[in-house]
């Protein structure tokens, strides 16, 4: 009987072969969305991408490479044209803004490739991808400077998230080798530095000596950074603004008084 059926289930595929040919075309595959659309707001012609997701509701996102749409699979490209439309006057004004401050600021895309030159601390450098994060240190001939790859190297913004921990890394290396001299140096005493994302601040210092530092202080010259960290470790023995705090500030940067009105270019709310 197996036998039988197995000749019956042979004979029957043959049987189409024939009926359809052996070229015969395959069923079309479910259409994706195209990498990069297009829509007309306001006369305005808004280029998008769209992320499919598990997710419940339609979200927008605007940053240095555009519009970014995220819904689930069921949404329709004609749904998602229609929250565009509601949208239209924010959006609009939302690209005007990010175009605006990125024409302004002085912190460049991350959205880098490997291989990429970008300026750091006063010195090119260049991004590697690998499997792991390594900053050289900054009085060494190195430089090459490795980001860990993330999964999908097409999500602009999980690369630049990458970039941003290789350079936060590497600021840090920086930033707790100048410490560490200025406290041998003045007998200065702090507990730690991290990094910040203020918007409004090159540093801070709190009572129990934690110092904050802008992770985007990486960007500028390595003289101006020492000028922000002599500032906050200055607080470390004036926890004010007072006359006695800037002579402590120029005990430990003498020309503090131009790098102060050099960082005065840096717009931190457009970077």
């Amino acid at each position: 009987m197996k036998t039988l059926k197995h000749l019956f289930n042979h004979l029957q595929r043959e049987l189409w072969d024939g009926l359809l040919g052996v070229d015969a075309p395959k069923p079309p595959e479910p259409k994706t969305d195209a990498p990069q659309r297009s829509i007309v707001l306001h006369n305005q012609l808004i280029h998008y991408r769209i992320e499919r997701a598990r997710r419940k509701t339609v979200g927008m996102m605007i940053d240095a490479q555009g519009l970014r749409v995220r819904a689930a699979p069921r949404v329709s490209i004609a749904e998602i044209e229609r929250i565009l439309q509601s949208k239209a006057n924010w959006i609009l004004k939302a690209l005007h803004t990010t175009q605006t401050r990125a024409q302004n600021s002085f912190v460049p895309d991350l959205n880098l490739a490997d291989g990429a030159v970008i300026r750091l601390l006063g010195r090119d450098m260049r991004l590697r991808w690998g499997n792991a994060v390594y900053a050289p240190e900054f009085t060494s001939m190195e430089s090459d400077i490795w980001a860990k790859r993330p999964r999908d190297m097409n999500h602009s913004e999980h690369v630049a998230q990458a970039v941003e921990a290789a350079l936060d890394a590497y600021l840090l290396k920086y930033l707790h080798a100048r410490a560490q001299s200025y406290a041998q140096q003045h007998g200065l005493v702090y507990r730690d530095i991290v990094l910040s994302n203020a918007r409004t601040s090159w540093g801070t210092c709190r009572r129990d000596g934690l110092i904050r530092m802008n992770w985007r202080l990486v960007f500028l010259e390595p003289e101006l950074v020492d000028y922000v960290l002599a500032h906050e470790l200055a607080h470390t023995v004036q926890m004010n603004h007072s006359p006695k705090f800037w002579q402590q500030v120029a005990v430990l940067c003498p020309d503090y008084l131009r790098l102060r009105k050099q960082m005065k270019q840096y717009d931190l709310r457009n970077a």
